[in-house]
């Protein structure tokens, strides 16, 4: 007798969530264009706090 497979909640709430949804969602492309803009952002940030730190450091010396 051929064993039957039983989907456990979990396995039936990861079958329902691959499924793609159209609401309101942004595309891949928005979303990527965005984390382009942020991480620019953060580096950015990241380089001028670093040069003030530096400048810091070094009148302190």
């Amino acid at each position: 007798m051929p064993q039957r497979s039983i989907a456990t909640p979990f396995q039936q709430q990861q079958q329902q969530q691959r499924v793609p949804t159209q609401g309101n969602s942004p595309s891949l492309e928005d979303l990527m264009k965005q984390l382009a803009t942020s991480n620019l952002e953060f580096q950015q940030s990241m380089s001028s706090n670093n040069m003030q730190f530096q400048q810091n450091v070094a009148a302190t010396i």
